[in-house]
């Protein structure tokens, strides 16, 4: 009896956290017009392979080392192209508790460089989205995810605690 292959658009592995939960999705046959919709801002980050990305008039490629906020609330919709077994597209997406958000935010403020953080925080104007390939920023969120794989003691949840502050100060 030949091996029967699972063919799958999108698979998702959960990671919860206090604050925020980090999924990483994986696709594996290609894939064309996926509608998708973020009720709020998640952070996204190309792992492995490309998707081509769609809202409004905007059009771009995301490869990896892009890391993506989309626009919440967008009809957003996915071309996977070159996806296979061999060759699979893994993609990050973290959901931050937004209360959390919140409070962190604030707490950003009330510091003594406060200055620093209003005067970034207020410079994105009307953005409705956001790419960026910084090289810190992208780091910090992979090792995110790797301390959120290996995690094995109290310890471990509070340095990933410390990490996603760190890629939010990063964001700001």
């Amino acid at each position: 009896m030949p091996e029967q292959t699972e063919y799958f658009v999108e698979r998702g592995t959960d990671y919860s956290m206090e604050h925020a939960n980090l999924s990483v999705y994986e696709t594996n046959c290609p894939c064309k017009g996926v509608e998708f919709i973020f009720n709020r801002h998640m952070l996204t980050l190309m792992l492995s392979g490309h998707k081509t990305i769609t809202f409004h008039d905007t059009r771009f490629e995301f490869f990896p080392g892009t890391l993506y906020i989309p626009e919440k609330n967008a009809l957003q919709k996915v071309d996977i192209p070159n996806a296979s077994l061999t060759n699979p597209t893994k993609c990050l997406v973290l959901d931050i508790d937004p209360s959390f958000l919140e409070r962190f935010t604030m707490e950003l403020i009330d510091t003594e460089k406060s200055e620093w953080f209003t005067e970034n925080l207020g410079s994105g104007g009307n953005l409705t989205y956001f790419l960026s390939n910084d090289e810190a920023t992208i780091s910090c969120f992979k090792r995110l995810y790797q301390y959120q794989r290996n995690i094995q003691s109290r310890a471990d949840e509070l340095i990933t605690d410390t990490v996603l502050k760190e890629l939010i100060i990063r964001i700001f």
